[in-house]
C-alpha cells in the first residue's frame, strides 16, 4: 500500500509540471524503492505531464523529511568564490566547515531517512528483534511491562430472548521484573461495567491489588474495597467480617508462601498438584528466552503501515503461529522444566506435547472456519529492533455457533508494552502477615468454639518487622 504522504509528494509535482522520470530520479536518491513509486502512480490512476524540466530549486518536502538534492555546482561556486577573495588559509579553514557541515547532515539525515524509509526483510526483522529482546534482558536483567486485557460481550441469556445484556471489562496491570533475580512487582486495575435485565453493575478497582514475587515467594496487598459494590458487601459478609477485613486485610501485605498453601490445601482435603508455587524460579526465564528466540514460533503473515509508540517509529507486522517452531519451543521448555531439580510435575512425553500441538491447531483452523477472528501483532522499534508491543486479538461475533447460543458479539484483546528502565529495583516486603496467620485471626474472631489448627502442621511465620516500599523506581 503507497504511503499517503509519497502519494501528496507525486501529484504535488505533477502539477508542477516534472515528469515521472525525474519525480522518480528524486524519490530514489532519497531512499524509495521503485516498487513503491510505481505503485503509487498506479493507486494515482493517472500519467503525470512532462512539460517542465527538473531545475536547481529545492523539491517539495515531503512531510517525513526526505533528504533534499544538493545544488553541487552552486555550492561549488561558492566555496570557489570564497577563496578566491580570502587568504589561503581562511580559504582552506572555510572549506573545511563547509564540508564537515555536509557530511554531518547528509550522515544524520541519511541514518534519519534509512531508518524510516527502507523497509527491511520482515521474517528477518522479526527474528532479529526477538533475539535483540534476549540481549536485553541478558544485559539489563530488568524490563518495566504495561499490560491489558479488554473484552466485550453483547446478546441474550439464551436464543429467542428479546431482552439483551452487554458487559465490558477492563484488566490493566503495570509492572516491572527483575528477570536475573526472579523478582517481580506489579500494580493491579480493572473496571467492570455490566448491563443486564435485571442487574446494573459499575465497578472501579484502580489500584486495587499490588503484588510482588521473590523466588518462591509471593506477596500481595488489597489496597482498597473496589468502588460500586458497597451494595453487593452484604450479599456475601456481615458488619463484623467487613470490619476485619478492613482492619486487617486491607493495605496490609500478605505472604503466599508455597509450603503453607500446599499444607492446607492437603489439610481442607482439596490438594494441590506438585507443582510448587512461584514456580518462576524453578526454570530459568533466561533460558526460556533463549529457547523461544531460537524457535521461530511466529512467522510475518502481514505487513502492516509504520506505527508510533510513544513518540518513537515502529515497524508494524501482524504475525501467525508456526506450528513447527512452536513444537520446537515447547519440546525445548519440557526439556528445562525436566532437568529441574525442584520440578515435581509428572514428565511429559515429546509424542504427548506433539499431539496436543496437533489438537490446539486443529481447533484453532475449526474456529476461522467458524468465523473467528484471531490476529497477533508484532510491533518492532525502527531503530533499536527489539519489540516494544506485542497484541493478540479474538473476535468471535461472525461465529455461527456464538450466534446459536444467543450472544450478538464476543471481542477479547489483550497487549503487553515493553520497556527497558536504566534503574529499577523491586523490595521485598519485610512487613507482612502470611496467609496462614490471617486465617487462624480470623477463625479466632468468628469461630472461638472451634478448636484451631495446630501450629506445629504450618512453617514458623516470619518475624515481622518496619514496613518497606514494596517498589522503588
Amino acid at each position: 500500500m503507497s504511503n499517503q504522504e509519497l502519494l501528496d509528494f507525486i501529484t504535488g509535482q505533477i502539477k508542477g509540471g516534472f515528469t515521472r522520470d525525474e519525480i522518480k530520479a528524486t524519490l530514489i536518491q532519497n531512499g524509495w524503492l521503485p516498487t513503491d513509486i510505481d505503485s503509487a502512480y498506479a493507486t494515482l490512476g493517472m500519467v503525470p505531464s512532462a512539460t517542465k524540466p527538473v531545475t536547481a530549486a529545492p523539491v517539495a518536502q515531503i512531510s517525513q523529511n526526505p533528504v533534499q538534492p544538493i545544488n553541487l555546482a552552486s555550492s561549488a561556486s561558492t566555496v570557489t568564490s570564497n577563496m578566491q577573495s580570502t587568504s589561503a588559509p581562511k580559504s582552506k579553514l572555510v572549506l573545511g566547515v563547509v564540508i564537515a557541515v555536509v557530511v554531518i547532515v547528509l550522515g544524520g539525515v541519511g541514518t534519519w531517512a534509512y531508518f524510516n524509509f527502507v523497509a527491511p526483510d520482515p521474517q528477518a526483522t522479526l527474528n532479529t528483534s526477538i533475539s535483540n529482546l534476549v540481549s536485553q534482558i541478558d544485559q539489563k536483567g530488568i524490563v518495566a511491562v504495561k499490560g491489558s486485557v479488554v473484552l466485550n460481550a453483547s446478546g441474550a441469556s439464551s436464543p429467542g430472548v428479546t431482552s439483551k445484556s452487554t458487559i465490558a471489562f477492563n484488566l490493566n496491570s503495570d509492572s516491572v521484573s527483575d528477570v536475573k533475580s526472579s523478582k517481580m512487582s506489579s500494580e493491579v486495575s480493572f473496571n467492570l461495567d455490566l448491563n443486564a435485565p435485571m442487574m446494573n453493575v459499575k465497578v472501579d478497582g484502580q489500584d486495587f491489588l499490588s503484588i510482588v514475587s521473590s523466588g518462591d515467594k509471593q506477596f500481595i496487598r488489597l489496597n482498597k474495597i473496589p468502588g460500586g459494590l458497597d451494595a453487593y458487601i452484604p450479599m456475601i459478609m456481615n458488619q463484623a467480617q467487613l470490619a476485619f477485613v478492613k482492619s486487617e486485610v486491607i493495605g496490609k501485605w500478605i505472604e503466599l508462601d508455597k509450603d503453607q498453601i500446599n499444607t492446607l490445601s492437603k489439610l481442607s482435603g482439596v490438594g494441590l498438584v506438585g507443582t510448587p508455587l512461584g514456580s518462576s524460579s524453578t526454570v530459568n526465564i533466561q533460558a526460556v528466552m533463549k529457547a523461544f528466540s531460537g524457535a521461530n514460533v511466529f512467522v510475518v503473515d502481514q505487513v502492516m503501515p509504520s506505527d508510533t509508540i510513544n513518540g518513537q517509529g515502529v515497524f508494524h507486522y501482524k504475525v501467525k503461529l508456526d506450528k513447527t517452531g512452536l513444537t520446537n519451543f515447547v519440546l525445548a521448555m519440557n526439556k528445562l522444566v525436566n532437568k529441574s531439580a525442584a520440578n515435581t510435575i509428572a514428565a511429559v512425553s515429546d509424542q504427548e506435547i506433539k499431539a496436543g500441538i496437533d489438537q490446539m491447531f486443529t481447533q484453532y483452523e475449526s474456529a476461522q472456519k467458524d468465523g473467528v477472528k484471531i490476529s497477533f501483532d508484532i510491533y518492532i522499534d525502527k531503530f533499536s529492533k527489539v519489540p516494544v508491543k506485542i497484541g493478540v486479538s479474538v473476535d468471535a461475533s461472525g461465529s455461527a455457533q456464538l450466534k446459536q447460543s444467543g450472544a450478538d458479539t464476543l471481542t477479547v484483546a489483550a497487549d503487553a508494552t515493553y520497556d527497558f528502565p536504566a534503574t529499577a529495583s523491586i523490595v521485598e516486603p519485610t512487613s507482612y502477615i502470611s496467609m496462614m496467620e490471617l486465617i487462624m485471626k480470623a477463625s479466632a474472631a468468628f469461630a472461638p468454639q472451634q478448636a484451631a489448627v495446630p501450629a506445629s502442621q504450618f512453617p514458623a511465620v516470619p518475624t515481622k518487622v518496619t514496613n518497606t516500599p514494596s517498589r522503588v523506581r
